[in-house]
């Protein structure tokens, strides 16, 4: 070519440019930027992969211009919005224009090349690559695009469906690549003795990639692969390993996920001014780690014996691992069901991860240990470390209390099962939960596609995609079911991007992921388990590679060990199971109850009806808790839960504000302020009750400040309350009650102490395990029933004086503000010893008549009625132990119940009556309503009328007066009652009455608090009763002694009984 033809060529190829160049800035969509893919096959694959990181910096949509043919590359990033597509010839004169003019990145038009200048010879030109300070191609890359060091590249999307023929033919294979256009190559009986010894001592098909080109060679004894990038892409998935030279190529394969070995032939070769020939940056686009290896001729039987190892290796991480994060009592209880999981679970390795004594319990049993492995917690993450920041989080808030364990085990657990993604060298590994047993052999892919399955239920927890927002921005709930399913398929790679994206999260205090994670959650919500790794992960999952996964609905029996015994569970029940249930769960604390004993393990309704059937029919008495759903079935309505969530203890924690307004709080900030200068005490309690209440976090500030100033400025002498439960059998009442205190009580506020009065039906067995993971709360365990009295009496010698005591029957639910209003009771006056509730199943003196059907209701209604009212304290002259509110200092003065009556019956007379011997005045609260089932504990004692008689004396003897008489009121006095508003009168009606015959005055204390403006009188000719007569009643020793005639009275009372 002469030089005047050179000249005309090149500027025809100018012009060109030009023209596509001008037809890009002009007719370029609005907010869209253009990325040109100028370079090789790895060039353009390494600029798609940046093209998301683009986007969310600059705030547009992306145009990719690329040569025809490496459109289909592009198109698989969901980021890249728009590709145009041109020639070879086209792209070179479009690049010439571009470097000629300098114009690299103008007019929102970016050369995605390296940075070039032209050398012009006689005959021909060349672009040649200028360095000037880039150093490393990888960084080159994102300095082109105007990104940051920290931006890692994404991953590649393709819906692929697996070709089962494919899957035979490609299995167990390895392709070689030994052609690049841009190495020298090296020599064929090189690669021709590599292919023999892959297939000599690894049995494994050897194929060349070989599309019959002109610059492709051929290896002698290997079959022929010809593929598209969309055919390598599939093939990918099932190819053991692709070996070959450093090129565009081998960018795509790990774009798509593949095994892969590079050989360099030749090293960093400087060229001079500048200019070098040197192999691209070995950074893996799919998260896959490349091996890369230099070829040396005289070393070269030494490289194939190296590329054997990894093969090997390859093999061996075709296993997927399963982790078992569990504590060595769980381990212990469970044991004799694990060669099931390990029989079902038969693919890679068991691991128990825990403490050493976890080790112990593997170790000691008949566990396959081919199968089965250890893994020391604190090798992957220190339990003290997490449980230090978690201290460190909540140090407000713990007020120098010691942090449950239990509350950093919640969440230590689950950091272990994502921290494992960080030491797994497999693709995939699962993780299980301890007590979940799989009642068949479970696959993890699906045999159509190949994919992970992703396997979801039906519930929901909002908490948990709070925390997710938090950690990961702009990340929230897309599907409607649940990841929770008690296992989880995690693909490695995924989950270490996860890690990075929350550790990269600079708006959250600390460096590692666990750090991020425990600042993310509000200290008083770090109580309430708010983060799941399942839904994290899952989630990630579903918004970055939706096309990954397939989904399936797993039914797992969650309730399992209400009504299976882990020692009696048979294979016949497991095969029965296992037409509807995946796995069944046998969580701790849960026995079999005696009403769902020989019912799923009973063969003749097993022969008459299916698993689901059953469950079903037993899941309509559930009135509270988790369900299990089908998606075919009309309850399929997610199970919703908000605050914690720990089924393994049979106590599930809702929302304080449940069936609360979220301005509730108000109403009580607003009491407290009218009470600063009436009655610190009360106002202290109003405002503490009110920043419990609320969820705004600058008006709970507000709050604090308030009882802050309070205790500057007054001596505030409320005291925390000790709530001691008597338990004595009967665990799913026990449990209900724990679960209404831990809904609605104020955790700040009390101490939750329980004694097992030598319970029979496993319930001391629960509360040993509950125990151990609830160090807010005391329990202890007494072998012998010592009786309602002793039983109290022994609990309180664990409480100490800075604990007023609150003796609650373990058959009740607290509704909310129950317990706030009957301490506001005791703190109305110093004179005020004791204080009760009212409640559905009681006497007269106590009784709020109201039924439901269902005990939920009765909760509800709590809520609605626990209020504030003018008026809530009545004065009477004892009151029902059910619900009893005790100064501590009274409690120390009366020296505790008298024992005298145990089993139980008349105690809480006794006492009451001690107490008003002492000085002090005894109230209902009114406006504390408590859900009461009854005489729980007294079911089944023989003859109880003989032991209630005998009770009654023993009263008569100590104070001089039957209390069951003369100290409670009976239904004629309460009918009597009820008949005056019959006659006409109301709240605000003056009167008089009299009652003869009052005893210790309790109609009348009843008649003085519905009719504040009427005088009442009693007349009681029992000295030992008149002298426990209620203060605000007057009560003469006979009618002569009356301040006025009989006569004169508008209303007698007498003959009640």
């Amino acid at each position: 070519m002469e030089w005047s033809e050179f000249i005309t060529f090149f500027n025809d190829k100018y012009i060109v440019g030009e023209e596509i160049y001008n037809i890009l800035k002009d007719k370029r969509p609005e907010n869209t930027d253009v990325i040109i893919c100028s370079a090789q096959l790895g060039d353009t694959v390494w600029l798609a992969a940046y093209a998301e990181a683009y986007k969310l910096k600059n705030k547009c949509r992306l145009m990719y211009v690329v040569k025809t043919t490496q459109v289909s590359i592009v198109q698989k990033y969901p980021a890249i919005d728009a590709t145009f597509d041109i020639t070879p010839a086209e792209m070179e004169a479009l690049e010439l224009y571009i470097v000629r003019n300098e114009l690299w990145n103008q007019n929102h038009i970016v050369l995605g090349n390296h940075r070039e200048f032209i050398i012009v010879n006689k005959d021909s030109y060349t672009l040649s690559l200028y360095l000037e300070d880039y150093s490393d191609i990888c960084e080159e890359r994102k300095n082109i695009l105007g990104l940051g060091v920290d931006v890692e590249p994404s991953r590649m999307h393709a819906e692929i469906s697996i070709d089962k023929k494919k899957k035979e033919d490609y299995s167990n294979s390895v392709v070689l690549m030994p052609s690049a256009n841009t190495f020298k190559p090296i020599d064929i009986d090189f690669w021709e003795h590599l292919a023999r010894y892959i297939s000599d001592n690894y049995q494994k098909k050897v194929y060349t990639n070989y599309n019959n080109l002109e610059s492709e060679v051929m290896i002698p004894g290997t079959i022929p692969l010809a593929s598209s990038f969309d055919e390598l892409q599939e093939l990918s998935r099932y190819i053991d390993l692709f070996i070959g030279l450093r090129s565009g190529i081998c960018d795509y394969l790990t774009a798509c996920g593949a095994n892969l070995a590079i050989i360099y032939s030749e090293q960093w070769i400087d060229k001079g001014n500048g200019i070098y020939e040197f192999p691209s940056n070995p950074q893996a686009l799919g998260g896959n780690e490349i091996h890369n290896f230099a070829y040396d001729r005289e070393k070269e039987n030494k490289l194939i014996m190296e590329l054997g190892d990894l093969l090997e290796k390859k093999d061996e991480k075709t296993n997927i691992n399963t982790l078992v994060v569990i504590t060595p009592k769980d381990c212990e209880r469970l044991l004799p069901l694990y060669p099931r999981l390990v029989a079902n679970i038969d693919f890679g390795t068991i691991f128990f991860v825990g403490t050493d004594e976890v080790k112990n319990v593997i170790g000691n049993s008949t566990l396959d240990n081919s199968r089965v492995s250890f893994i020391n917690e604190d090798s992957l993450i220190s339990f003290d470390q997490v449980h230090a920041c978690m201290t460190k989080k909540m140090e407000k808030l713990l007020a120098g209390r010691i942090l449950p364990r239990g509350i950093t085990g919640w969440y230590y657990q689950q950091f272990l099962k994502m921290q494992y993604a960080l030491q797994c060298e497999n693709e995939f590994y699962m993780v299980w939960d301890g007590d979940t047993i799989p009642c068949h052999k479970i696959e993890m892919f699906q045999e159509e596609s190949g994919k992970p399955y992703l396997d979801l239920k039906h519930e929901y927890h909002p908490e948990y995609f709070e925390t997710l927002g938090k950690i990961l921005p702009g990340f929230g709930k897309v599907i409607e079911r649940s990841f929770i399913s008690e296992h989880m398929l995690i693909n490695t790679m995924v989950m270490r991007e996860l890690i990075q994206e929350i550790e990269k999260n600079d708006s959250l205090e600390g460096n590692k992921f666990w750090e991020k994670i425990i600042e993310a959650i509000p200290a008083e919500m770090i109580q309430d388990s708010a983060f799941s790794e399942f839904e994290t992960y899952g989630t990630f999952v579903a918004l970055r590679y939706s096309s990954m996964y397939k989904l399936r609905e797993w039914h797992s029996f969650r309730q399992g060990g209400t009504f299976y015994s882990i020692d009696t569970i048979s294979d016949r029940d497991f095969d029965w199971l296992s037409k509807d249930f995946d796995a069944i769960s046998f969580e701790k604390g849960h026995f079999v109850r005696e009403d769902n004993k020989n019912l799923f393990d009973n063969p003749y309704y097993q022969e008459k009806l299916t698993a689901r059937q059953m469950l079903e029919a037993a899941q309509l008495e559930y009135k509270e808790g988790y369900k299990e759903t089908w998606g075919d079935s009309e309850s399929s309505a997610v199970n919703e839960h908000t605050g914690m969530y720990s089924g393994s203890d049979g106590i599930v924690i809702e929302d304080r504000l449940k069936y609360l307004s979220k301005d509730t709080y108000k109403e009580y900030e607003k009491l407290g302020d009218s009470l600063v200068d009436k009655n610190v005490d009360q106002a202290y309690l109003c405002y503490e009750n009110a920043r419990f209440l609320c969820d705004d976090v600058s008006a709970r500030d507000v709050l604090e400040d308030k009882k802050n100033n309070l205790i500057g400025n007054n001596e505030i002498k409320v005291k925390k309350t000790a709530i001691v439960i008597l338990s004595y059998n009967n665990l799913f009442l026990l449990q209900r009650c724990i679960e209404s205190i831990y809904n609605n009580c104020n955790p700040n506020d009390y101490l939750l102490v329980i004694f097992d009065n030598g319970s029979k039906d496993g319930t001391a067995k629960w509360l040993s395990e509950w125990g151990e993971n609830h160090d807010e709360a005391m329990v202890i365990l007494n072998d012998t029933n010592l009786g309602f009295s002793g039983g109290n009496n022994a609990a309180c010698q664990y409480i100490s004086d800075d604990y007023d005591v609150f003796f609650l029957n373990n058959d009740t639910r607290v509704p909310a503000n129950a317990l706030f209003w009957m301490r506001m009771g005791l703190y109305e006056a110093d004179d005020i010893g004791a204080v009760g509730a009212v409640q559905n199943y009681a006497d007269a003196d106590q009784i709020h008549e109201v039924e439901f059907d269902d005990p939920e209701e009765y909760v509800k209604h709590g809520a609605d009625f626990n209020v504030y009212v003018k008026r809530p304290l009545e004065e009477q002259s004892k009151l029902c132990g059910f619900a009893l509110l005790i100064r501590k200092a009274v409690w120390n003065k009366t020296g505790g119940f008298d024992e005298r009556f145990n089993p139980g019956y008349v105690e809480d007379d006794d006492i009451c009556l001690h107490i008003r011997y002492l000085g002090y005045r005894t109230m209902v609260c009114h406006n504390a309503f408590i859900y009461h089932v009854g005489s729980q504990s007294f079911i089944r004692v023989e003859n109880p009328h003989e032991l209630f008689v005998k009770h009654r004396k023993i009263v008569i003897e100590k104070w001089g007066f039957d209390s069951t008489l003369y100290a409670g009121m009976s239904r004629n006095e309460y009918n009597f009652i009820m008949s005056l508003a019959y006659k006409g009168y109301t709240e605000e009606s003056c009167f008089n009455l009299v009652h003869i015959g009052s005893g210790c005055g309790n109609m009348l204390g009843h008649i003085h608090y519905l009719y504040p403006n009427a005088d009442v009188c009693g007349v009681e000719e029992n000295e030992a009763a008149r002298k426990f007569a209620i203060s605000c009643i007057p009560v003469y020793p006979s009618i002569e002694a009356l301040p006025k005639k009989l006569e004169e009275y508008d209303v007698v009372a007498h003959g009640l009984g």
